[in-house]
């Protein structure tokens, strides 16, 4: 772990702050007075969110040295070593991609879901800051524990079973689909809340609205970096907290 302390402290610091910051919007969402006293929960959340951050960080570096992933930036800008630039066609990608990607998910919740999941088109607009302060739990929390540690996890033990030599890129893909299922399910208690019920159409919206943007992160971060997949999550979060649904 002490070769890459210093990558999974600051990553700790930054996932403690969007333990903090994700409240505001969690608590327009679900509609619900806390019970603990606000100051409490505050700090309890950080702490906790801090935790994780540093278990699955820690973890996923360990596995991800051996499979060809990481996070080459970051690390050349903590560690003695050549600084690496953010790539132009990577950051396009992420960015570009976030952004169409979540359009496509309104789209469908337009043109689709909204028949078939009552209350979907008349769903409450959460203020702008709440969903700019939301972005830091998604972009950085979420793809820690979901693409640092499950999906690397997931092609590390495919490795181990199937190959000795490079990993191929259907193992790759097989760690990119299997998360990006898990990031949708992941999702689903909080449609409970945010719906009532889990019907068989929140179910699909929810893990093909997740799913969809998940692939991409997968991909980003097999192919340039984690980097560049926070970078797509934090855009696809702003997109659609912020930007597209005060369009619609």
């Amino acid at each position: 772990m002490k070769k890459n302390l210093r990558l999974i402290l600051l990553l700790t610091a930054v996932g403690a702050i969007g333990g903090v910051t994700v409240l505001p919007y969690q608590m327009s969402v679900a509609g619900e007075t806390p019970a603990l006293p606000l100051p409490l929960l505050y700090v309890a959340s950080g702490v906790q969110t801090a935790f994780l951050v540093f278990l699955f960080s820690s973890l996923g570096f360990r596995m991800a040295e051996k499979v060809n992933l990481g996070m080459p930036v970051l690390r050349s800008w903590l560690y003695p070593q050549p600084r690496q630039a953010m790539e132009r066609k990577g950051l396009t990608l992420a960015v570009v991609g976030g952004a169409l990607l979540t359009a496509a998910v309104v789209l469908l919740d337009q043109w689709v879901f909204s028949r078939h999941i009552p209350g979907l088109s008349q769903m409450p607009v959460v203020e702008w800051w709440k969903g700019i302060l939301a972005v830091f739990y998604g972009g950085v929390v979420e793809e820690i524990l979901m693409r640092l540690f499950f999906m690397t996890l997931l092609v590390w033990i495919l490795a181990k079973l199937f190959t000795k030599g490079e990993v191929p890129s259907a193992l790759y893909w097989i760690g990119i689909l299997l998360s990006a299922l898990l990031f949708g399910i992941g999702h689903l208690p909080l449609a409970g809340e945010v719906f009532g019920v889990l019907t068989p159409p929140v179910i699909l919206r929810t893990l093909l609205a997740n799913g969809l943007l998940a692939v991409l992160f997968g991909y980003l971060y097999w192919k340039k970096g984690l980097e560049y997949a926070m970078i797509s999550h934090m855009t696809a979060d702003v997109m659609l907290h912020v930007v597209l649904v005060r369009l619609v």
